[in-house]
């Protein structure tokens, strides 16, 4: 996943390109509907998420 999908109109950044169907459960959508969402998760990328998952697992 790249950042190369314009940012909607409720994110100040770059956000994650959507995840082919059935590939995750990031609610991406939910969250870009929910004008009060918390939408800081959506600035990973895949790579930097993976590393998060190992180093708390670890």
């Amino acid at each position: 996943m790249g950042l190369t999908t314009p940012p909607p109109m409720n994110a100040p950044f770059p956000i994650r390109t959507e995840c082919p169907p059935g590939a995750c459960t990031c609610r991406r959508e939910e969250l870009l509907a929910d004008p009060n969402a918390d939408i800081r998760v959506l600035r990973l990328t895949r790579e930097e998420e993976n590393d998060s998952w190992h180093g708390w697992k670890a």
